[in-house]
């Protein structure tokens, strides 16, 4: 029986070394993407696993900037922990710069974490880690300049979690300036506080408020 040259099995059996090398070398590469295209929709905010349930927002006007304290609830309703990523945005251009960074808490029963947000363009991105059934809430606050007297508050993005928060609640606290004008019907209470309590809350406008200085 004629025997295969040894130069042709030498050369075969290198190729095939090579070839399972190079498999070898890919194959976490293309497992790590795959986990990394998998769970970006997740991690990015673009498909939510965690609930967003309600958020209660104090906003604090002065003649030219306001102060936002808001607090957003989620719930994991799922039997296993999830990474929910948070986009959190913030409307301004040269008349409505943010004065400071915004600071971040998450607060789980009486613990406090601080969350580290990174900024894109106008939106501040985060992640949220929830253990199974574990109810958490996000408190941010921020100080931005509102030059011409008026402000834009973000409130539209609420419909990417694609289901309506169970409660709103706003209050504006007016210090030195009048309420002008505001596209949200607004409600004051015996103390003289402005504010909206929504239930449930789906919004397909932002709130725009406007107000002047004595």
């Amino acid at each position: 029986m004629a025997r295969e040259p040894l130069e042709s099995r030498s050369a075969r059996s290198l190729f095939g070394a090579v070839f399972r090398r190079i498999r070898l070398d890919l194959f976490w590469p293309a497992v790590g993407l795959a986990l990394f295209f998998s769970a970006a929709p997740f991690a990015s905010g673009v498909w939510p696993l965690a609930r967003f349930v309600s958020e209660e927002v104090d906003i604090l006007v002065e003649p030219d900037r306001i102060l936002v304290d808001g607090g957003y609830h989620f719930y994991n309703p799922h039997r296993f922990p999830i990474l929910q990523g948070l986009t959190y945005p913030i409307a301004v251009d040269p008349l409505h710069p943010l004065t400071e960074s915004p600071a971040a808490l998450r607060t789980v029963g009486r613990s406090q974490q601080a969350v580290r947000m990174f900024r894109f363009g106008s939106n501040h991105l985060g992640e949220l880690l929830l253990a199974p059934r574990e109810e958490t809430v996000f408190s941010i606050q921020y100080q931005q300049a509102c030059l011409d007297h008026q402000a834009k508050y973000t409130l539209v993005t609420t419909r990417t979690w694609r289901r309506p928060l169970d409660r709103a609640r706003f209050r504006l606290i007016l210090r030195g300036v009048r309420l002008t004008d505001s596209n949200w019907p607004l409600k004051r209470d015996s103390a003289g506080t402005w504010g909206l309590d929504l239930t449930p809350f789906f919004p397909q406008e932002d709130w725009v408020i406007r107000w002047s200085c004595p």
